[in-house]
């Protein structure tokens, strides 16, 4: 799959298989080139994690692969966001309300239609706001303005599987 096969509003579009004769798991994760041209290698990075984990419930878990994406993404921070957030502390030293916000950057259906101060679950006892989130994860979305986080991605277009 090219990027010009993915519509303009799609992030991305993952396509997975299990060979269960050879055990090999196989995910081809096509990512916008237009949307993250000017993003972050960590943002590039969150939402490769995200689409991995995606790829591998949608093969593994029946129950997952016939939910809404809102209950998908439900499950996916429920289960997974605290090791997102955690691989991008360890990864690459960044604030834990940074990387949690990029954790959850990918849910954006879930608080999309949140009111700005609807807090969202972080660190057991720990929330951050819509608002919170927004503005932790919006610089590490465009490395072109000063106000800018995170590592510029020189450009790198990943293609798996082509």
């Amino acid at each position: 799959m090219d990027t010009q096969d993915l519509q303009e509003r799609d992030q991305a579009q993952t396509k997975a298989t299990i060979d269960h004769i050879n055990n090999l798991f196989k995910a081809n994760i096509t990512l916008n080139h237009n949307y993250f041209k000017d993003s972050s290698k960590e943002f590039v990075v969150t939402n490769l994690i995200h689409e991995m984990v995606h790829a591998y419930l949608l093969e593994t878990n029946s129950t997952y692969r016939n939910d809404p994406i809102e209950q998908q993404h439900n499950f996916m921070f429920s289960n997974f966001a605290k090791d997102i957030a955690g691989y991008l502390i360890s990864k690459y030293n960044m604030p834990n309300t940074d990387a949690w916000s990029l954790a959850w950057s990918g849910m954006g259906d879930i608080f999309q239609n949140a009111t700005d101060d609807e807090r969202f679950n972080t660190n057991q006892g720990e929330s951050l706001s819509k608002t919170e989130i927004t503005n932790a994860y919006l610089p590490y979305n465009y490395t072109g303005d000063p106000s800018s986080k995170g590592t510029p991605n020189c450009a790198i277009i990943i293609k798996l599987n082509k």
